[in-house]
């Protein structure tokens, strides 16, 4: 019997990191809402027809209303620390929305990246900054960046003492180096000399405040809904974008069932139907 061993790129450490913390650890509850986007897909149609250079996907869109709409659920905007064995916690909520966006590059890595300060940008300033995380993304190593990302939340696990965690991810940062293909000194140190903002850095792979995943952008087909979400410790909630269907698009939303409860959401639904009910305001956040 033939076999072939393949190890976990970077980006496939984090995530399983990641996601092996969140089941581990969270407490998941989730809810779905079904988005009547009729009169957006309207508002849209008119503006990119009159603006042809100025272009506003749904995607740029759904992120700006869920955006706005957070602020009337301030909770699901918030981070988490919680001891288990003293049974105790501690809640941080933000007045920014720093969404972290999973995206597919051309390269086909999936990775997430963080649009900081999201609730203050229009529709278009939404588009026009992830097309610049594209243009970015094309100068970035991506496993030099995210192993950069990887020791700085190695650094991060031993501040907040957690040696046994900080101590593996040290170890496993040295496997890596020895299994996969780094830049050698020389190597970073031309790639450092790319400026900051003509690549990709530390900070846009660094984790938001919450996270949303346009699921339905991967497969516009795809006639289903997400069921499950990984939420990203220490963030409190995430939310899937379903793919558009007869004029509505499925949201999914998990949340912290330790640090909230499913009326703490319910604030974000109400308010996606009022903005999703008014042109007006609709009109006013492209």
């Amino acid at each position: 019997m033939s076999a072939q061993h393949t190890y976990f790129t970077i980006q496939r450490k984090m995530v399983a990191a990641m996601t092996d913390e969140s089941w581990a650890g969270t407490p998941h509850a989730s809810i779905t809402y079904e988005a009547s986007v009729k009169n957006l897909l309207g508002v849209l149609k008119e503006h990119n027809a009159a603006h042809a250079d100025q272009h506003v996907t749904i995607n740029s869109a759904m992120l700006k209303l869920i955006a706005e709409a957070l602020g009337a659920a301030p909770k699901m905007n918030g981070h988490i620390r919680y001891h288990r064995r003293l049974i105790s916690g501690r809640i941080t909520l933000y007045d920014n929305v720093d969404v972290s966006v999973p995206v597919r590059f051309p390269s086909g890595l999936m990775i997430p990246v963080t649009l900081y300060g999201a609730e203050k940008m229009s529709m278009r300033e939404i588009g026009a900054a992830m097309d610049d995380i594209m243009r970015r993304a094309a100068n970035t190593n991506m496993e030099e960046a995210m192993f950069d990302v990887s020791i700085h939340d190695t650094f991060d696990e031993l501040k907040h003492l957690h040696l046994v965690k900080a101590i593996g991810r040290l170890i496993g940062a040295l496997i890596d180096h020895k299994r996969l293909r780094t830049l050698n000194r020389k190597e970073r140190r031309q790639y450092r000399q790319i400026p900051e903002n003509e690549r990709l850095t530390r900070r846009d792979l660094k984790q938001g405040t919450i996270t949303v995943s346009n699921v339905g952008a991967i497969y516009r087909e795809w006639k289903g809904i997400c069921t499950l979400l990984e939420i990203v410790p220490p963030q409190m909630a995430c939310i899937a974008i379903g793919a558009l269907r007869d004029n509505v698009i499925t949201l999914t939303i998990a949340f912290d069932h330790r640090a909230m409860d499913v009326d703490d959401v319910f604030p974000l639904l109400r308010q996606m139907d009022e903005l999703l009910a008014s042109p007006d305001a609709l009109r006013q956040m492209v």
